[in-house]
């Protein structure tokens, strides 16, 4: 849990420094004053708590953290957050549903969860997420890497999300960690690729130790996987071509970064 809220200050942070540092700025010659940041995580109404399930079994899985989106999903001029959440995992439970968390920016440094109300509480051991207009119709969609089946959310443009991963043939089942859109052959549509981690089934959970003390074991005793390269069809569906990209290569991914 203490890492959990340690990964939401430091979003708060990044949040303040998006909203504050051009006030900031503007004022420096004045005053003289350095940029300053402050937890401001009480003041702003996010409640949001990650869920990684850890119960004792030292699953790979409980590792990695929880990825987080800016997105002004209802165009209202102020970047809203998504944080992807995880699940319980063999061996615990939980009293109330885990769900990944929306929270619309009220436009005074203050948030509220609207997660049901947009129809976008995800389905499983989410790890990461990606935001891009795929549609081109000048809303930001939301892409949720998982360990699972990922998933595609896409923006209705009325302040809902509809889940079109099957119909955008997107919803791949490895282990997803993160993941990224871009227009990599420059045809006005943007792509994606996701990054996959390594084959790891909860059914076949190895048992790692130091001396006496049960540890994690190390990724590179688990086989190696491949991201995946989804072309944009231009009509709401994707193909995966990462066989005829030449980028289907086994790796344990982590992150995607793109560059011109």
């Amino acid at each position: 849990m203490i890492e959990t809220i340690r990964c939401l200050v430091y979003l708060v942070r990044v949040v303040f420094i998006l909203m504050v540092s051009s006030k900031t700025c503007f004022f420096a010659a004045d005053v003289g004053a350095k940029t300053q940041f402050v937890d401001a995580t009480l003041e702003t109404s996010i409640d949001f708590e990650h869920i990684d399930g850890r119960s004792g079994q030292k699953f790979l899985l409980e590792t990695l953290g929880c990825g987080v989106a800016l997105l002004d999903f209802n165009a209202d001029g102020y970047l809203d957050i998504y944080c992807v959440n995880a699940d319980t995992l063999p061996g615990t439970e939980s009293s109330q549903p885990i769900c990944n968390r929306l929270y619309r920016n009220n436009g005074n440094m203050t948030f509220m969860d609207v997660t049901h109300q947009a129809g976008v509480p995800g389905n499983g051991y989410g790890v990461g997420c990606c935001i891009g207009d795929y549609d081109n119709d000048g809303d930001p969609d939301i892409y949720i890497s998982y360990f699972g089946r990922n998933q595609l959310y896409s923006n209705n443009g009325d302040g809902t999300f509809s889940d079109l991963t099957q119909q955008a043939g997107v919803g791949d089942s490895r282990w997803g960690t993160s993941c990224s859109f871009a227009d990599y052959n420059n045809d006005g549509y943007l792509d994606l690729y996701v990054a996959n981690y390594v084959d790891f089934q909860l059914d076949n959970n190895p048992k790692c130790s130091r001396g006496n003390f049960p540890t994690y074991c190390n990724p590179d005793i688990f086989p190696s996987t491949s991201g995946i390269l989804y072309h944009n069809n231009r009509d709401g569906t994707f193909t995966d071509v990462s066989e005829s990209a030449g980028i289907r290569k086994a790796g344990k991914g982590l992150g995607v970064v793109w560059g011109l």
